[in-house]
């Protein structure tokens, strides 16, 4: 199944450790998504929510496992499709030791497109690119 794929995550907030220096805790990220989908399938791009769960692998590398869910609805057709998607995201983080670290990403994954009415179910690889800004609120919590 062929479509453009935009995965802009837009995390609402990260009960992360991230400390002025290095800290290699584990983080917990809730998501905000969006999905433009082309055309060809009739479907309206829409946005959507995951969580993903990941480390500091150095003062500037993270490394998350995320997952992330969607439901689109056919344009003016019975029917709707589900999508959920499983990934990997690495983040370069800029500026070390600043509370404002501007990031920016880039994942890969499955997608599991469930569909009802008159559309298949699928599983298709998926790209994700992302950029944002991280803020560090204190040392238990940031903003993404």
């Amino acid at each position: 199944m062929k479509k453009i794929l935009l995965g802009l995550s837009l995390s609402a907030l990260a009960g992360s450790a991230l400390a002025q220096d290095y800290d290699d805790r584990w983080h917990l990220t809730p998501t905000i998504n969006f999905t433009a989908t082309d055309g060809e399938k009739n479907i309206e791009s829409q946005f959507g929510a995951g969580i993903g769960l990941g480390k500091f692998l150095n003062p500037n590398w993270t490394l998350d496992f995320e997952i992330d869910h969607a439901r689109f609805a056919n344009d003016g057709r019975a029917g709707s499709m589900k999508q959920t998607g499983y990934g990997l995201m690495t983040r370069y983080h800029f500026n070390q030791g600043d509370s404002l670290r501007p990031f920016i990403g880039i994942g890969a994954g499955l997608l599991n497109h469930d569909g009802q009415g008159p559309r298949v179910s699928s599983d298709d690889w998926m790209l994700n690119l992302g950029a944002g800004i991280r803020k560090n609120v204190n040392d238990r919590i940031d903003f993404i």
